[in-house]
């Protein structure tokens, strides 16, 4: 069972929904009226989303108490020793409190904060049934949709590519584990964001429409800050979680959104379904789409070294780039979290010993400067956050660092000298660390074959950069400024002369466009069967169009200045067949 499902997917609707037209609450839906939506829904995501519906999806509903028994079985059936020693092991790191039980409360958590979710192993999807009082009884309809498509999403997903197989591979591997929840996840809202503003304004979320630029941007900037709106109580719970709990949480969401836009921007869905056939290494490759696309950065595995006698080890994990931001930013503020850039593996280890328990962890660096800024920093946040006499050791070999913590200084000192002769396992394939020389030399001319596209780049991208693949290109000219043009298998753009020229299309979602700005555009795009348009001239700032016509659902409307002065409406779902207003005032008889 998926335990992510968070009401942030209703923070991210709303936010959606500044760029389309927004609606009023609606009364809870029924299980009959989620069924029709839902299979309405879902049928649109297979469109945008290029993925068949193999099978219809079960749809229901369920209160908060049915919710939190489901939940309780899901944690108890899944929950591990592995999850008891990463519990463990975050304690020690000054992760978690050491009164908190973590599953007892991410039990609470996650049943406060999920307001839908689908269950692979049952192939099910269930929508929380809204009761009288909660914060979410006056949701918008907009944001019911969003959600219903953000789990229907999953359940295309699922139907593909079998989320339960992908999550039972990297049960015992939490970074990596972490990341691919980020494509699940990030998947998802990017297909759920699609849909929303396709079924309300008509706009896909990918680079041939500006109002998608804006929205992948938004979402971007709050992945950056990881943060939390809102003054309801599940925000509020959300916002008094251990930061730890809840960067991993909202990372999944939100940096997921942010690589799979990425990924869709270079190779199309099409590309996006590759990423489930090729999972991301670490959750390094999250943070930064690049270390995916262009050359794979691979962690090195790490197998650590002997402990010292009577030592034995307990509990042995990856922490991970996300992860050791987060440490180091819970307790040296957020720039020390720059310290965790050049991450290239870890492995920490948790030993019992005659005096109770230590903590070793050996890190490993792209360079020796990074390394050395590293080693700075964590010494640091040990002096912080042990008490006072507690020993510790911080040791730095070539790229490599060792901390220990627990035991007499001396102890740690030769604990931590033993990490340090652990053996490193370097994949073969890992990307080249690119000295500085060596960028400033390529920077007149660049001509790269990287892992999955080719580069050609002059001034360092500045005057031209193209970068194509089998199934595609991007161009810029004067960092597209002068002119622009993309193609992936479903989405084609072109543009120039400050972008007054352009024309794009988006084959998932039935989308044509076109004009001169600020002269003319034409937009098309198809609903099954029936054909949107609208045509305007002369977008004047502030006051809109000056003449503009639109036709679709049976109706056509023609404009003068956004209806202002005119508005002639006619067609067949009208009552008369046609409309007519003048200054916005009704004309009789017309």
């Amino acid at each position: 069972m998926r335990q992510d499902g968070s009401r942030l997917l209703a923070c991210v609707a709303l936010l959606l929904s500044l760029n389309a037209c927004s609606t009023l609450p609606q009364p809870p839906p029924t299980t009959s009226s989620l069924e029709l939506r839902a299979e309405a829904i879902a049928a649109e995501l297979a469109q945008i989303r290029g993925l068949s519906l193999k099978q219809p999806v079960p749809v229901g509903l369920k209160d908060k108490a049915g919710l939190r028994d489901a939940y309780h079985t899901a944690i108890e059936r899944e929950w591990s020793d592995h999850d008891d020693g990463t519990e463990r092991a975050y304690k020690l790191f000054g992760l978690l409190p050491e009164e908190m039980m973590l599953k007892s409360y991410l039990l609470d958590l996650y049943s406060a904060q999920v307001v839908g979710y689908y269950d692979p192993r049952e192939a099910e999807f269930f929508v929380v049934e809204v009761e009288e009082g909660d914060s979410a009884e006056q949701q918008p309809e907009l944001v019911r949709s969003f959600v219903l498509a953000h789990e229907l999403v999953h359940a295309l997903q699922d139907q593909h590519f079998d989320l339960e197989a992908i999550s039972d591979r990297f049960k015992r591997e939490n970074d990596r584990g972490l990341a691919t929840v980020a494509v699940m996840e990030g998947d998802a809202m990017l297909g759920a964001s699609d849909h929303l503003l396709w079924q309300r304004a008509g706009w896909p979320t990918s680079l041939v429409s500006p109002v998608g630029r804006r929205v992948v941007g938004l979402l971007s900037g709050l992945a950056d800050g990881l943060g939390v709106a809102g003054d309801t109580p599940e925000a509020q719970q959300l916002r008094d979680a251990p930061s730890v709990v809840r960067s991993e949480l909202l990372f999944a969401y939100l940096h997921g959104m942010r690589f799979i836009s990425a990924i869709r921007a270079e190779f199309g869905w099409t590309g996006v379904d590759g990423v489930f056939r090729d999972l991301p290494d670490s959750t390094e490759q999250i943070l930064h789409p690049e270390r995916y696309i262009d050359r794979r950065d691979r962690p090195a595995t790490l197998h650590l070294a002997e402990p010292p006698p009577g030592w034995t080890p307990a509990f042995s994990e990856t922490l991970g780039m996300l992860t050791t931001r987060v440490l180091l930013e819970e307790y040296l503020g957020r720039w020390a979290a720059r310290a965790a850039e050049g991450w290239e593996g870890d492995r920490y280890v948790v030993w019992e010993t005659p005096d109770g328990v230590a903590l070793g962890w050996l890190t490993l660096w792209d360079t020796g400067y990074q390394a050395w800024r590293f080693e700075r920093t964590y010494r640091r946040l040990l002096r912080r956050k042990l008490p006072e006499g507690q020993a510790f050791a911080v040791v730095r070999r070539g790229p490599a660092v060792a901390a220990v913590q627990g035991g007499s200084a001396a102890e740690v000192e030769a604990a931590a000298i033993r990490l340090l002769q652990s053996r490193i396992e370097r994949s073969p394939d890992d990307a080249p660390v690119e000295s500085m020389l060596r960028r400033w030399l390529r920077w007149p001319l660049s001509l790269r074959r990287l892992d999955r596209v080719s580069e050609l780049a002059l001034l360092g991208g500045h005057l031209m950069r193209l970068r194509s693949h089998s199934g595609g290109h991007q161009l810029s000219l004067l960092l597209g400024w002068l002119g622009r043009s993309e193609r992936t298998p479903d989405r084609r753009q072109l543009s120039g002369a400050l972008g007054l020229l352009w024309a794009s299309s988006d084959r998932n979602h039935a989308y044509r466009a076109g004009g001169i700005w600020p002269l003319l555009d034409l937009h098309t795009r198809d609903f099954g069967s029936e054909r949107r348009a609208d045509f305007a001239l002369l977008r004047l700032p502030l006051l809109g169009a000056l003449f503009s016509l639109q036709q679709g659902a049976g109706i056509t409307r023609a404009e003068l200045l956004r209806g202002l002065v005119l508005r002639v409406q006619w067609g067949p779902q009208l009552r008369r067949g046609h409309r007519v207003r003048l200054l916005m005032l009704p004309i009789p008889g017309l």
